[in-house]
């Protein structure tokens, strides 16, 4: 496992860990990025939780960096279950640039997060009235 990983894992899933430590680290080496979303496929729970954690705060600092790991947010990590990993990969979504294509593709999946088991999946959905001004059509 690489070490960026290794500080992902332990305790539980009531705490968010090194996340903080570690989407700083991305946000300094974007290198990182690509390993931290190896992560979210991981079949241990508390890393894709983490994982998840920090790539959306790397994002929110630089989102150029989800870009060009789009279809496998798209595809792979749409498709995970677990509600931390969706919940996180509602707020990324409005920052990828989107052909029409994508943007019904995005706009699938966010409709399932509304019917998610979730609250916290639920509320944690952008607002997309208007989504011109939230999602970007390339």
């Amino acid at each position: 496992m690489h070490p960026i990983l290794q500080k992902l894992t332990g305790g539980d899933r009531r705490s968010i860990g090194r996340a903080n430590e570690v989407a700083d680290e991305i946000v300094a080496d974007s290198t990182l990025f690509a390993v931290v979303l190896e992560g979210l496929l991981f079949e241990d729970p508390i890393v894709r939780m983490r994982a998840a954690d920090a790539i959306e705060k790397a994002s929110i600092k630089r989102p150029e960096l989800l870009q060009p790991h789009k279809s496998t947010l798209l595809n792979e990590v749409a498709a995970i279950g677990q509600q931390e990993v969706r919940w996180h990969l509602s707020l990324m979504l409005p920052r990828l640039r989107l052909d029409a294509a994508e943007l019904n593709q995005v706009l699938a999946i966010l409709d399932d997060h509304l019917r998610d088991r979730s609250a916290i999946v639920r509320v944690s959905l952008p607002w997309f009235g208007g989504h011109s001004k939230i999602v970007q059509v390339s």
